[in-house]
């Protein structure tokens, strides 16, 4: 059987993209490979938001290539999609456009009988929305990935069923702006309450969403439905008004603090996380500061922050005289390494000694990791099965939090 070795870079849409490609492969005879060695096939999918995001590709490419130069080589997902906006790739590539370029290539690979996929068996990304129009100043997004686009109820709901005849346990549902997604005047609440009524899936997870979407209709479902996990991941970027506007995003420091805090006091046990986005152009350091005491007062159980990379055809890309030295750019991002591991301290403290529903996910030399309802990883020493919930009791010892 012809083999192929896949790797997802990026966003949740990235790993949603590269399952997908890999259902295509596997049902037409292929089967995964965690050896480059063996593997006949290299599918990288792979993200384009920032510089590090490209450089990580054609490093991960390079490597791949020095270990099995007679593999092929294609390049997926959004990096593809604005190809034509990098650098020439340096390793010889197949860069693959969209669903249907993809599935025309895969149709001309040799192929056998179908059979079993290796696939994860205890979560799964299920993508109902791609596309986005907001044109954020620093986002490259909206021109890989085009308008927005609603999945169907019905495929949606297909897919998760699928799912849980595969035996997987949690579903997260993703999208480029998945706050977006709309069918028959039915939003994102919409959609959770209606799958959580329709199958039995133990666990409904919403990942990214922009808080548009954080609505007091969600709310009040995630209080309502212990099947819909407490945790949301609502992207702040800036916790300045003023860098906010440069940044265009169409929304005030006011509007996602208050919409965050509702979370947090009326949800039991509620996390949130966000992405921060370091040295946009423009930003000083009293913007900065807002940055902090945002992080401060909501106290996130995880805050991912990059520094800001210019995107060709992006606007902010143009703000040249306006761009933060690197230097100034590096030091902010220290600072807020530090509030943010503050903020996370803080997040998991009234959570010690208490007892989560965790499902456990892949075996390590320290013991078995996984997930609490809210999103806090937890490894515990006890003996264990993959791919199961159990009731633990974070003690410190046996069971504890580790940092994300």
């Amino acid at each position: 059987m012809p083999k192929v070795y896949t790797h997802a870079l990026g966003c949740k849409i990235s790993y949603c993209d590269n399952r997908e490609a890999e259902e295509l492969l596997c049902a037409i005879g292929w089967t995964l490979t965690k050896n480059a060695k063996e593997a006949d096939l290299f599918l990288l999918t792979a993200c384009t938001v920032t510089q590090k995001a490209d450089a990580d590709l054609r490093k991960l490419a390079r490597q791949l290539k020095k270990q099995n130069p007679g593999a092929d080589l294609w390049i997926y997902g959004c990096w593809a999609n604005v190809a034509e906006k990098h650098e020439p790739f340096p390793e010889p590539a197949l860069v693959i456009k969209g669903k249907a370029e993809l599935e025309k290539a895969i149709g001309k690979l040799s192929c056998d009988a179908p059979k079993e996929t290796s696939l994860e068996r205890n979560r799964l990304f299920v993508k109902v929305q791609d596309g986005c129009d907001r044109f954020c100043a620093y986002c490259i997004v909206p021109f890989a990935r085009g308008v927005p686009k609603s999945m169907p109820y019905s495929e949606i709901l297909s897919r998760v069923k699928k799912a849980r005849e595969e035996g997987i346990k949690e579903c997260v549902l993703s999208g480029i702006h998945i706050a977006s997604w709309k069918e028959d005047g039915k939003d994102i609440a919409d959609l959770c309450a209606a799958l959580l009524k329709d199958t039995d899936l133990p666990r409904l997870r919403v990942s990214s969403l922009d808080v548009t979407g954080a609505s007091e209709k969600l709310r009040k479902l995630m209080i309502e439905e212990p099947r819909l996990m407490p945790h949301l991941h609502i992207p702040l970027q800036s916790g300045s008004d003023r860098v906010l506007k440069l940044m265009n995003r169409p929304l005030s420091r006011a509007q996602l603090m208050e919409s965050m805090e509702a979370f947090l006091e009326e949800v039991p046990r509620m996390m949130l996380s966000t992405d921060i986005i370091v040295g946009f152009p423009g930003e000083t350091e009293e913007d900065f500061q807002e940055t902090l005491s945002f992080v401060g007062k909501i106290s996130f159980g995880k805050v991912h922050y990059f520094p800001y990379s210019p995107r060709p055809g992006t606007a902010a890309a143009k703000r040249v005289k306006d761009f933060v030295p690197d230097g100034v750019k590096k030091e902010r991002e220290e600072r807020l390494r530090k509030a943010a591991e503050e903020a996370a301290k803080i997040c998991r403290a009234p959570f010690q000694g208490q007892t989560f529903k965790v499902l456990t996910e892949n075996k390590t030399k320290d013991g078995i990791l996984g997930f609490t309802e809210n999103y806090l990883r937890v490894c515990t020493r006890k003996e264990l099965t993959e791919n199961e919930i159990y009731e633990l009791t974070i003690d410190g010892t046996e069971t504890k939090f580790i940092a994300q």
